[in-house]
């Protein structure tokens, strides 16, 4: 909801949870007390400051550009065959397309 308020333009999309969870968790677990009351306010600047460049893997109308997710899902899909060739093969002969396990590796 604040992504809307900030840029005008998107809103919550299903997935950004897994791109701020992490975020959250450094903050919140990095010891520093002083930091502690600036835990939600400096993740939000750095989720949004990552949203900025990576909006395009969450907007169905970019799914199709150089740097929508189906091509980052192909990017990754030609990494992981050259990266774990016997893994990626087995896959490949069981009909597990890369849409099922890519989408939670992009957004990390």
């Amino acid at each position: 909801v604040r992504c809307v308020q900030e840029t005008g333009t998107w809103g919550y999309i299903q997935g950004m949870n897994e791109i701020l969870a992490p975020i959250y968790y450094c903050f919140a677990n990095d010891g520093n007390r002083e930091m502690s009351e600036f835990v939600e306010s400096d993740s939000f600047f750095c989720f949004m400051s990552l949203m900025g460049e990576i909006k395009e893997s969450f907007l169905r109308q970019c799914d199709s550009t150089v740097r929508g997710l189906q091509a980052r899902i192909m990017e990754l899909n030609k990494l992981f065959k050259e990266v774990g060739y016997e893994l990626w093969e087995h896959l490949e002969k069981n009909n597990v397309h890369p849409q099922y396990y890519s989408l939670s590796l992009i957004h990390i």
